[in-house]
């Protein structure tokens, strides 16, 4: 490949990272795409040379790492309050994101029953997700769904959620919780968390 062919692929990567980077709703992900879009610009021009190209994506550059060093140093306040199972918002909440929740739970509905223990999330008081579970039996807790809406499916609602459902759980009486992951990435968040695989092919996490 000769290099001004080689140039022109820098800037179409350049130029795609960019354009990648606004289809993301979740503001980390934006800002990294972004980020590799903008180091990538700098590069191409460099090779060209465009000088007011490299100029403008050291800034973009600059702006990028600022916000991804508040994203990660930022304080966030979680909060898993307990509901019951004909609340009216979890209602509402299940009804408004059912396309999005087929996508991650396909076929799933919700029916209310006495053996189900179901919580929201919030993440600085704004509700993100919701958690629905039934007792399998005295200390056996089985997860219907856990559910968390986009721009804020991360590690950090997972890690957050688990650690207080520890403590409320083991007041429950519950000793263990179990699911069957639904897709790789979905393995990979419960591995993350705590879960370990079972000769049944459940995950389980002992509390």
């Amino acid at each position: 490949m000769e290099m001004p062919e080689i140039i022109e692929a820098v800037g179409y990567l350049a130029s795609g990272l960019t354009a990648l980077s606004l289809v993301f709703i979740s503001g980390l992900k934006f800002r990294w795409f972004n980020t590799f879009g903008a180091t990538v610009f700098i590069i191409y021009g460099l090779l060209v040379p465009v000088y007011p190209v490299v100029f403008t994506n050291i800034v973009i550059l600059g702006i990028d790492a600022y916000f991804l060093i508040k994203i990660y140093t930022r304080k966030e306040h979680f909060k898993v309050l307990k509901i019951g199972s004909n609340d009216p918002y979890m209602i509402e909440f299940l009804n408004y994101y059912d396309k999005q929740i087929q996508k991650f739970y396909s076929g799933f509905t919700y029916q209310p029953a006495p053996n189900l223990l179901n919580f929201t999330i919030l993440r600085n008081m704004l509700p993100v997700g919701i958690f629905i579970s039934h007792r399998e039996n005295e200390t056996t807790l089985q997860i219907d769904m856990d559910f968390v809406i986009e721009g804020y499916r991360d590690y950090k609602n997972g890690k957050f959620l688990y650690e207080i459902l520890r403590k409320t759980l083991k007041e429950e009486g519950i000793k263990k919780i179990e699911i069957i992951p639904q897709d790789l990435r979905h393995l990979k968040y419960l591995e993350h968390i705590g879960f370990e695989e079972d000769n049944r092919n459940w995950y389980i996490l002992n509390l």
